[in-house]
C-alpha cells in the first residue's frame, strides 16, 4: 500500500464498485478501497505540522488574554501568523503530494482532493488562521468534517496511463 491513492480497475458495477471493493479485482492488483482512499486523501504530515503550529499559536493567544496584552510573536500579530501558516500549509499540500508520488498513484486526484479538504480539517481543529476567516462553531465543524471526509472516499482516481519504473507504459 502506497502513501497516495491508487486507481481501482473497473469492476462489475453496483455498490461494491462505487466503494472500490477489491473482491473482483485481478490477482496482485494494488488499487485502493473506499476506506483506504478516505485515509489517504489528506496527508497526515501536513495536518500534523498544522496541529503543532496551531497549538503554539493558541497558547500564545491564551497567555496574552490572561495578561490582557495583544498576542504577538516576534512583533507580529498571532492571528496573522496563523492565517499565513494556514495558507502556507494549504498551498503546500498538493506540492507535497506531487513529491510523494510513485508510479501507479492517482496523485492528481489526491492533490486536488487534499487541496479541497485541507481547509475543512484546519477549521475542525479550530485553527487560528482558519477561524480568523470563518468564526468557529464546533458542532458545525464536526458535522462538516464528517460529511466531506466520508464523501471523499467515493472519489476514485481515473486509471491514467503511467510509466513503470523501467520506462514501459502501462494502462
Amino acid at each position: 500500500m502506497g502513501r497516495l491513492v491508487r486507481p481501482s480497475p473497473p469492476l462489475s458495477g453496483g455498490v461494491e464498485s462505487a466503494l472500490g471493493d477489491q473482491a473482483n479485482a485481478p490477482a496482485g492488483y494494488s488499487g485502493d478501497s473506499y476506506l483506504e482512499r478516505v485515509a489517504k486523501y489528506i496527508p497526515a504530515e501536513i495536518v500534523a505540522f498544522f496541529i503543532f503550529a496551531n497549538g503554539i499559536l493558541k497558547q500564545s493567544i491564551i497567555n496574552a488574554e490572561a495578561t490582557k496584552v495583544e498576542a504577538l510573536m516576534a512583533g507580529f500579530n498571532v492571528s496573522s501568523i496563523g492565517t499565513t501558516i494556514f495558507f502556507l500549509a494549504w498551498v503546500v499540500t498538493p506540492v507535497y503530494l506531487w513529491r510523494m508520488r510513485e508510479p501507479g498513484d492517482g496523485w492528481r486526484t489526491n492533490a486536488v482532493l487534499g487541496f479541497a479538504l485541507f481547509p475543512f480539517w484546519a477549521y475542525a481543529i479550530e485553527g487560528v488562521g482558519a477561524t480568523a476567516i470563518v468564526p468557529f462553531d464546533g458542532h458545525f465543524a464536526s458535522i462538516l468534517l464528517g460529511v466531506v471526509t466520508l464523501t471523499s472516499g467515493l472519489v476514485q482516481p481515473p486509471r491514467a496511463e503511467v510509466k513503470d519504473q523501467g520506462g514501459a507504459r502501462r494502462t
